[in-house]
Order: structure tokens, then C-alpha cells, then sequence
């Protein structure tokens, strides 16, 4: 067993130890890095917004050095989606239903003006789907709110397969006849 006249003559030593080291952390800030005693913070920038829309559109579309300069159009939101419902019928020339034919449903640019335009190679698959029993194709989906314009495409020969339908009140109707 130790003798607690030993213990108590290395106590005041070892709290020397304890305090030196801790005097040590506090006064080089704790050990959390920086170190740096300029405080210099990003603060975000006031803008002023101009009433001339070309000064907006030339401060959109100008190069932003800095993130900082990084501008948007004042009608821009996160929130930028509209929902479509599509309904799209198949029926082959003489009237009858196409039950069960594949639709596709494309999102393309504004630019492109027919089906055949050479801007359709960026056009971007949003869904594909079947029709019902009646030749009927019914969905209702989110798209961007700046798409226009979309490319429908059915899986049938001998009628015209593809047309560019516009988005009209947020809605896309089609007879493929």
C-alpha cells in the first residue's frame, strides 16, 4: 500500500502540471484553428434595383467575377414549376381505338419550331407510359415553368407519330389520329 505522505506531495505537483496545461489552450484560443485576430466577415451586399429592365438583363447576363456579384432576374423563384396534366388519345384513321401503345413524352427547347427540327437531338425524355384499354394516356406531372413545349411521341405506324404540342393553361391534349 503507498504511503499518503507520498501522494499528498505529488498532488501539488501534478495540479501545477494540470494548470500550466490548461493556461497553455486557453491563451492559443482553445485549439479551434484560425488563430487569426482580424475579424473579417463576408457581409452580404445591399443591391439596388433598377427600374430599366436592360440594366437587369445586362447585370444577369454579364460575367459575375465573384459569387458575390451573382445577380437574378426579380421575377425569379426556387419555386419556378408548373403542373401539366396530359391527355392523350390513339385512335388509328378509321376511328378506332389504339389500346395499349407507348407514349413518350418529350421536353424540348423553345427553338425548336416542327418535330423534325435539328434542335430535337437535346430533347429530354420526361415519361413514357402505355395507354389504356380505350387508347387513352392520362397523367399529370411537375415540369419546369419555363418549358413551353413538348414533343409526344407514339409507338404506331401508319398514322403521324410525332407533334409538338404547346402547354396551354397547364394542360397538354392530343388525338393521335
Amino acid at each position: 500500500m503507498t504511503n499518503p505522505i507520498e501522494i499528498t506531495k505529488k498532488t501539488p505537483s501534478l495540479l501545477l502540471i494540470l494548470t500550466m496545461f490548461t493556461l497553455a489552450l486557453t491563451a492559443c484560443g482553445g485549439g479551434g484553428g484560425g488563430g487569426s485576430s482580424d475579424s473579417t466577415s463576408a457581409s452580404p451586399t445591399q443591391t439596388t434595383t433598377s427600374t430599366s429592365e436592360e440594366t437587369e438583363t445586362e447585370a444577369v447576363n454579364g460575367p459575375a467575377e465573384t459569387s458575390l456579384d451573382l445577380q437574378a432576374k426579380s421575377t425569379f423563384t426556387f419555386t419556378d414549376r408548373q403542373s401539366v396534366e396530359f391527355s392523350i388519345d390513339a385512335q388509328d384513321p378509321n376511328g378506332n381505338v389504339l389500346p395499349n401503345k407507348l407514349v413518350s413524352i418529350y421536353k424540348v427547347s423553345d427553338e425548336v419550331e416542327e418535330w423534325t427540327d435539328e434542335h430535337l437531338d437535346k430533347a429530354e425524355l420526361i415519361l413514357r407510359g402505355k395507354s389504356d384499354d380505350l387508347g387513352h394516356f392520362g397523367r399529370q406531372l411537375e415540369l419546369p415553368g419555363r418549358v413551353s413545349q413538348v414533343l409526344l411521341a407514339l409507338s404506331h405506324i401508319g398514322i403521324e407519330n410525332k407533334v409538338l404540342v404547346p402547354i396551354e393553361d397547364g394542360e397538354v391534349t392530343y388525338l393521335f389520329k
